[in-house]
């Protein structure tokens, strides 16, 4: 059994579009409508400063963290 995944925008009469699949058609499927959260609206400013925040200190004691903080930082921008 095949899963797919799409992100998709539910209209205003609620119906549900998705990307025309050929082996679809014509098929009963499963639908799970998981809307998405509102709040956690991520930029890619704040996607970038997660990166950096999570992997600019993975080796303990080294002496150029700060280096390392700003060539991240400039390479993901």
């Amino acid at each position: 059994m095949n899963a797919y995944k799409f992100d998709v925008r539910i209209g205003n009469d609620g119906v549900i579009n998705l990307p025309h699949l050929l082996n679809l058609i014509n098929q009963d499927a499963e639908v799970i409508v998981v809307p998405k959260d509102k709040t956690s609206s991520y930029t890619k400013e704040k996607k970038a400063y997660k990166f950096v925040e999570k992997w600019s200190g993975f080796l303990p004691n080294v002496k150029n963290a700060p280096s390392r903080i700003d060539f991240i930082s400039d390479k993901y921008k």
